[in-house]
C-alpha cells in the first residue's frame, strides 16, 4: 500500500487531514463494496462497509 499524507491548511492538532491511499483491487471487490454501502442503513452511526484489497 503506498500512503501519502499532506497537511494542506492544518492549523493544530485534531484539525481535518487529507489523505490518499493507493492499493490494489479487483473489479468484484468494488461490486461487493457498493452493495454493502448502498445495504446501509443512513440513519445508523457507525455503519461499516469493508473494501477487500489484492494480494
Amino acid at each position: 500500500m503506498k500512503v501519502k499524507l499532506w497537511g494542506d491548511a492544518c492549523k493544530g492538532p485534531g484539525e481535518p487531514e487529507s489523505v490518499a491511499l493507493l492499493f490494489p483491487v479487483e473489479a468484484a471487490a468494488i461490486d461487493s463494496f457498493l452493495t454493502q454501502v448502498r445495504s446501509m442503513d443512513t440513519e445508523q452511526i457507525g455503519a461499516t462497509a469493508f473494501l477487500a484489497v489484492t494480494t
